[in-house]
């Protein structure tokens, strides 16, 4: 959810497979190429933003709310189930273009200040969660 209370549905990347400085670029606010890597791409990230990063990763793994699954049946054959989880927090992210807009017009990327927002499912906001996402068109 943005500032102005309204639904963003961009990814949210989680995992570093994107260059240091396409993550530098983006906490800049400029467009960030996150699929392309050339001789300039730097993959310098600490320690301890690694650990940052898969505390983050745990945190929403941990405390996330199932709010949906969708079960799909293809005419090939092929079934999937796909299940849909939330997990209210609060954070400063990293937002901004996908220079390389095979997959996504823009991205948000962790940055600091996770911590858990634990009166949101106490709020009439969280009912927009519940909303029949089979449906949804993503933008990539």
């Amino acid at each position: 959810m943005n500032d102005d209370l309204k639904f963003d549905f961009y990814p949210l990347f989680l995992n570093l497979f994107y260059s240091s400085n396409s993550y530098d670029d983006c906490c800049l606010g400029k467009a960030s190429s996150f699929y392309t890597f050339n001789t300039s791409s730097r993959l310098e990230f600490t320690k301890e933003f690694e650990n940052k990063q898969k505390e983050f990763r745990d945190f929403l793994k941990n405390n996330g709310k199932r709010i949906q699954t969708i079960k799909k049946d293809f005419q090939n054959g092929f079934k999937e189930k796909v299940t849909i989880y939330a997990t209210p927090f609060t954070a400063k992210l990293c937002h901004c273009e996908a220079s390389d807009d095979r997959h996504f017009l823009s991205v948000y990327l962790p940055f600091t200040d996770f911590k858990p927002n634990s009166t949101f499912w106490n709020t009439g906001l969280s009912s927009k969660l519940y909303t029949d996402y089979s449906q949804m068109n993503p933008k990539y």
